[in-house]
């Protein structure tokens, strides 16, 4: 087989490339250089970078001679046109795809263009990436508040935000925070912006002066500055104390005087943050005096009150904010509503004023000596209504309120009686699901009791015991508290082929029961006779099925002709019955076959007219 030499050449410099690469020099070998640069190619993985030495580029060179012949081992030096740019590693060796890559960034701004090469041979187009400066536009910097007091202590936050002009955050940059005019101390939180290019001091003064603060990056300042002003040191803080004369419509506030102040401003709210004022007592001043008559109130409402002292323009901060409560009236019962036969809604009428919360109490005795669990001061909130639950049916009891602002509370109300209703044995039921249930402890049967009071309304939320006329008898409480609908569930299993009588109880009174009959199969898949037969359109097939298994039941005419298929899926393990709708049948004899794996049992049926 003959080789021409440029096929040689090409074989070499596959197998040898570091070897051979220098030794260019025929017509053929230049030809062959020409090759590498056309088909080889350089890609940059970003073409904007920012000069922060944290963004980078990925730079990925291959070799090829041509189409799908990539060079192994060849030895690629990246060149950039500025010394500005750092490239890692300086020199690579491609890979067995022949790929190499290098990692570019810079600290300087600029456009900057990269070359590969081997030896003094192009590889490929030259790629350009351009590194990014701050954007003076979209960087600024925010301060947590313009006005400081003048005393070291406190002191503005100063957030700077880099952005360039991508609008992307700048990290990674050195920021400095330059103070034209006064003497500020600058404390350092953050000087080197994060990744969401975030930089962040604290600033405070001794001085009551302005100040305007820059900010410089890379040697030059942002444009745009803002001003703070430090402000002089407020007198002290009175003590506001606990108010006094306290009435319907009026209370007395208190405070301790401070040294140095001039009067005071007192403010006075309806809420403890103070977003709404009394119409008079919104910046009140107060001169000379450390108390203050609030007026012109509203009975039973929750009034918050705070001073501060002013000593010429600086005022001090705000005292503690004090709670003042007008007395609230005597509310007065109205008829109870919504009675059951454990339950009843208690009402009332509101006392004046606002805001207002109440109390109730629920007793069994007009003197109210005898408090129903749980219902002696209970607090109730703002409503005039409440759910007095967990009572005893056809009982008589009392109930009282009073009203509560704050920390004051009114005398109680009047009582008044009211009584629940009886649980009737006559209109509640038990009833079960299934009366007819495979005595193998696992199908069972779902009993629901359903307790009617003696106004045939449902008694919900009454604990109801279900007990069965033998012992051996599993039963599983499914929800023993009656539901809305006055409704209790259980499920009933047995092992024991036996006719069991189960029976409902609420507080010791019957309110109905019901029949389950437990059937023995003794293993055996049993069918029996339909129900009704003869039939004029319904029957139902009964199936006693001792493991689960696929059942089909076929119907055959009287001559044994193939009419259609009853039922054919997976039974489980169980008493079944099975609906049979023969509504299209002609009048006549029937045949009905259940058909299994194991067993075939036949049966006859009659549709009359």
């Amino acid at each position: 087989m003959r080789f021409t030499t440029r096929g040689a050449l090409y074989l070499l410099l596959i197998l040898f490339p570091v070897q051979l690469y220098g030794l260019v020099q025929s017509e053929n070998d230049v030809e062959i250089a020409s090759d590498l640069s056309r088909y080889s190619t350089v890609v940059r993985s970003e073409n904007f970078l920012q000069a922060n030495v944290v963004h980078s580029s990925t730079i990925t060179v291959t070799a090829n001679l041509g189409i799908n012949l990539p060079i192994e081992g060849l030895s690629v030096t990246l060149e950039s046109t500025s010394p500005n740019v750092e490239i890692n590693p300086s020199l690579g060796l491609t890979n067995s795809e022949g790929q190499v890559e290098f990692e570019v960034t810079s600290l300087i701004p600029g456009t900057y263009v990269l070359t590969a090469k081997a030896g003094i041979q192009t590889l490929g187009n030259p790629v350009g990436i351009e590194f990014l400066d701050i954007s003076h536009s979209y960087s600024y910097f925010t301060l947590s508040k313009a006005e400081v007091q003048s005393d070291g202590l406190d002191f503005a936050e100063v957030e700077v935000t880099l952005r360039d002009r991508l609008l992307r955050p700048y990290s990674n940059i050195n920021v400095q925070l330059v103070a034209e005019g006064g003497n500020p101390v600058i404390d350092v939180i953050r000087e080197t912006t994060d990744s969401d290019g975030k930089a962040l001091f604290r600033v405070r003064n001794s001085y009551s002066q302005y100040v305007t603060l820059r900010v410089r990056v890379f040697g030059t300042l942002l444009s745009g500055g803002q001003t703070i002003n430090f402000v002089g040191v407020p007198p002290g803080v009175p003590e506001a104390q606990s108010p006094s004369s306290v009435s319907e419509r009026s209370f007395t506030a208190n405070w301790n005087p401070v040294v140095g102040a001039d009067y005071y401003e007192v403010e006075v709210s309806t809420d403890d943050r103070f977003k709404s004022y009394h119409s008079d007592y919104k910046i009140h001043r107060v001169n000379h005096y450390s108390s203050l008559t609030v007026q012109y109130l509203t009975p039973g409402t929750v009034y918050f009150y705070r001073v501060r002292a002013v000593s010429g323009s600086s005022p001090s901060k705000f005292s503690r904010t004090v709670q003042a409560t007008t007395l609230p009236s005597v509310p007065q019962t109205a008829s109870a509503t919504q009675i059951g036969i454990n339950e009843f809604t208690a009402n009332w009428n509101p006392g004046s004023g606002t805001n207002l919360e109440y109390q109730l109490d629920v007793a069994t005795d007009p003197h109210f000596r005898n408090f129903v669990d749980g219902y002696q001061y209970r607090d109730v909130g703002n409503t005039l209504s409440y759910r007095v639950t967990g009572l005893k049916p056809a009982t008589t009891y009392y109930y009282r309120v009073r009203a509560i602002a704050g920390t004051r509370n009114s005398r109680f109300s009047s009582g008044r009686s009211t009584r629940t209703l009886g649980i009737s044995s006559e209109l509640s039921s038990v009833q079960a699901d299934e009366s007819k249930v495979l005595a193998n402890g696992n199908q069972t049967a779902l009993i629901t009791v359903q307790v009617v009071s003696e106004k045939n309304t449902s008694a919900s939320g009454v604990e109801v015991s279900l007990v069965p006329d033998v012992e051996w008898v599993n039963i599983k409480s499914i929800q023993p508290i009656t539901d809305d609908e006055g409704k209790a569930y259980f499920e009933v299993s047995s092992e024991v082929e036996r006719n069991v009588l189960f029976e409902g109880f609420v507080l010791g009174r019957s309110v109905g029961s019901t029949v389950v009959e437990f059937l023995n199969s003794e293993g055996k898949l049993i069918m029996g006779d339909n129900f009704p037969n003869p039939f004029i359109d319904q029957t139902t097939i009964p199936l006693v099925v001792p493991i689960p298994r696929p059942i089909e039941i076929r119907l055959y005419d009287s001559v044994g002709r193939y009419v259609q298929t009853v039922i054919s899926q997976q039974f489980d393990a169980g008493y079944q019955e099975v609906p049979f709708d023969a509504t299209n049948l002609a009048i006549g004899f029937y045949f009905y076959r259940l058909i299994t794996a194991d067993d075939v049992i036949t049966k006859t049926m009659i549709k009359v007219q």
